[in-house]
């Protein structure tokens, strides 16, 4: 191998160094080391403990799955606070995650409605409102995201907001929705 790419690759492989494995208290070198020098060749070291946000993430959610009320909704909102977008979205071989992708959006997307249908039972409106909007900062074109959101809006006698929604999703969706217009659907106050 070139010396000057051999040279490259161990400055890489300090850098990835100082990030897997930070100094400890004293400033030396960290106990556990995640990649390991075996003589001209490096591996990963097998037995150190590591956490990926995606299975924390998958776990939370069927933790949440199986509760009801509040403790459903404080895992929930660990697990979402976990989700920071599409999984290895500025990786370049993205198309390998493609699936992995989609169903961690999907699970993303699940466990915001029924976070919103939760937080609807509890009268958590604003809540309910920043669920569904997140559902749709996820996937603009979900359409029962946008029906949903402008039968809470209508329900709740926020019109005027719902006839926006209305128009937006009539623009996504290349059309009238099946969805009625607010204007043409019965209304009361949301409470405070």
């Amino acid at each position: 191998m070139d010396e000057r790419v051999l040279a490259r690759l161990h400055v890489t492989l300090n850098a990835l160094r100082q990030v897997v494995e930070p100094p400890d208290a004293s400033g030396g070198r960290a106990e556990a080391q995640v990649i390991l020098r075996d003589g001209n060749a490096y591996r990963f070291a097998p037995t150190v403990a590591y956490r990926l946000d995606s299975e924390q993430f998958e776990t939370l959610v069927r933790q949440a799955d199986g509760q009801t009320g509040a403790a459903a909704l404080g895992t929930y909102a660990l697990a979402l606070a976990l989700y920071r977008g599409d999984f290895m979205e500025d990786d370049p071989y993205s198309d390998a995650f493609a699936l992995e992708r989609d169903y961690l959006r999907e699970l993303a997307v699940r466990s915001l409605f029924r976070a919103a249908e939760l937080q609807e039972a509890a009268g958590l409106n604003q809540d309910v409102l920043a669920s569904y909007s997140q559902i749709l900062a996820i996937d603009p074109q979900h359409f029962e995201a946008h029906e949903a959101l402008i039968t809470f809006l209508v329900k709740h006698g926020r019109v005027e907001d719902a006839q926006l929604r209305w128009e937006r999703y009539a623009r996504a969706f290349g059309g009238a929705p099946r969805l009625p217009a607010p204007a043409q659907q019965r209304s009361r106050p949301l409470p405070n």
